[in-house]
Parts: structure tokens; sequence; C-alpha cells
């Protein structure tokens, strides 16, 4: 395992902290209004506020970030927003 992998799994333990997971085994309705209601009903988040940041990066640093926010599944964006988050912590 790389400190690259070390830094990412920290930063996900972090960010999972408090937060209840639930599966959900039956996701089609046979009511559609019901369904309608129940996402109406939902909270949106709360965005927080964003810039633009420009960071020039080495080729090979960037595959290395494409190539592991793939492996993850995740967009490049969060991969290094985990990362940051977590090393100014």
């Amino acid at each position: 395992m790389s400190r690259f992998d070390d830094i990412l799994g920290a930063a996900s333990k972090q960010q999972g902290k408090g937060k209840a997971v639930s599966k959900s085994g039956n996701r089609k309705s046979s009511n559609s209004s019901t369904r309608t209601d129940f996402w109406d009903a939902m909270e949106k988040p709360e965005r927080a506020a964003t810039i633009k940041l420009s960071v020039s990066v080495p080729l090979d640093l960037n595959e290395k970030i494409e190539g592991k926010a793939r492996t993850l599944g995740i967009s490049k964006n969060e991969l290094i927003n985990k990362m940051l988050t977590y090393l100014l912590e």
C-alpha cells in the first residue's frame, strides 16, 4: 500500500464519521405518487461555496491522480478535495 492510499483511506474515514448508511432493498414502488412525495420531502443539502483553483502538476503526477480516481470510481476533483482536506486538518 502506498502513502497515496494511506492518505486517501484516512480522508475517507474522516468524511464518513457520523454518517449513517442505509440500504434499500426495493427501489421500485408500485405507487408513483408515493415515490414523488418521498423525493419532494427530501431536504436538498446545502452546497458549500467553491472557487476554481488552477494548479500546474507534472504529467506523470496527473496520470497517477487520474488512475487512482478511476480505480476508486470518483472524479479527480473529489479525490483532490479529499486529499487536501485530510492533509490540512
